[in-house]
């Protein structure tokens, strides 16, 4: 009897160091996700746009997607395009990166711009990030990029997203 609690124990004590060995510190961060995780995301509702500009880039502009999405730098502005005659919602997710002072790439903000105008419209978010050139930035270096993906907000399932977009560079 006393053999198997002894046995029990220290198989109890090895899985329980196996985990403590295994987990990350507390603060550390694991993944990109849990990196965004610690930046509160900006939610705004989007202006309909009748004549949207030239757009710097743009995901998800194809007939198979039920939405779009596109930047344009100079202005700092995001435009959500409802591409789907199905009743949803669309908004644009971006993720805006700075350098800090030891030239490494740090999540600085995050948002959604969603646009409820109805299909075949824009709708556009001003944003006001900061520009590549400028020093220092908010984390005492120079840099400043930018990434979106655009999503159908699709009730009672999963929401019908793009693959998020290359980084941009943000320079007018």
């Amino acid at each position: 009897m006393h053999v198997r609690r002894k046995i029990g124990v220290a198989f109890g004590a090895i899985g329980l160091a196996l985990i403590l060995a295994t987990a990350a510190p507390a603060g550390a961060s694991t993944s990109e996700d849990s990196l965004s995780a610690a930046v509160t995301t900006e939610y705004d509702t989007a202006k309909k746009n009748s004549n949207p500009p030239s757009m710097d880039k743009c995901v998800g502009m194809t007939q198979w997607d039920s939405s779009g999405g596109c930047l344009k730098k100079y202005g700092d502005r995001l435009f959500a395009w409802d591409t789907t005659l199905d009743g949803f919602s669309v908004y644009v997710l971006w993720e805006n990166q700075l350098k800090n002072s030891n030239g490494t790439w740090s999540l600085y903000r995050k948002g959604r711009c969603t646009s409820s105008h109805g299909w075949d419209t824009y709708g556009e978010c001003n944003k006001n990030f900061y520009e590549n050139s400028t020093f220092p930035n908010a984390k005492g270096g120079q840099g400043s990029r930018i990434r979106i993906k655009s999503c159908a907000d699709v009730k009672l399932i999963a929401d019908h997203c793009t693959a998020w977009s290359s980084w941009m560079l943000n320079d007018k």
